[in-house]
């Protein structure tokens, strides 16, 4: 399988968008609303060079199979850099290929890592997206992760 993970380009745009409205549509009501408008505007930002996040796109014998939106934050907790992983999605005919369990691999190998741990989120029932975070070695946190968000008019 040739299997490579790239950054987002800007031909990427409309695959992207369609996989992230998939994602979203699959989560239903527990999701945020999402709209192409949001994601373009992550778009702008993530390839902002000034942005500390990233966009990268999976591409499997020169298909696009999934993306991975990724932001970098500094925790006193860890002592170093987190890299949290804000979504990763593989196209449902491409799961089970390892592709994402690659990925991570791929992220660790990467000469500009500077980060010490991967944060992520995970819908409380998607119990396969659980296990499979679990198998690579991801573990629950003991704290919650909390939001309160502002009306900002977006």
């Amino acid at each position: 399988m040739d299997l490579e993970f790239r950054e987002y380009q800007p031909n990427d745009f409309e695959s992207l968008a369609e996989m992230v409205l998939g994602l979203y549509s699959k989560d239903g009501s527990k999701a945020t609303e999402m709209s192409r408008e949001k994601v373009a505007l992550s778009v702008e930002r993530l390839t902002d060079s000034a942005d500390p996040g990233k966009i990268f796109i999976f591409e499997k014998n020169g298909q696009i199979v999934g993306y991975c939106i990724l932001n970098r934050f500094w925790s006193n907790e860890f002592s170093g850099y987190i890299l949290y992983v804000d979504e990763l999605f593989v196209q449902k005919a491409n799961r089970g290929e390892r592709i994402g369990e690659r990925f991570f691999d791929h992220l660790a190998k990467l000469p500009e890592n500077d980060f010490v741990a991967f944060m992520l989120e995970t819908t409380p029932d998607n119990q396969k997206a659980i296990n499979f975070y679990q198998r690579i070695g991801f573990s629950t946190h003991h704290n919650h992760l909390m939001f309160k968000q502002l009306d900002k008019n977006r």
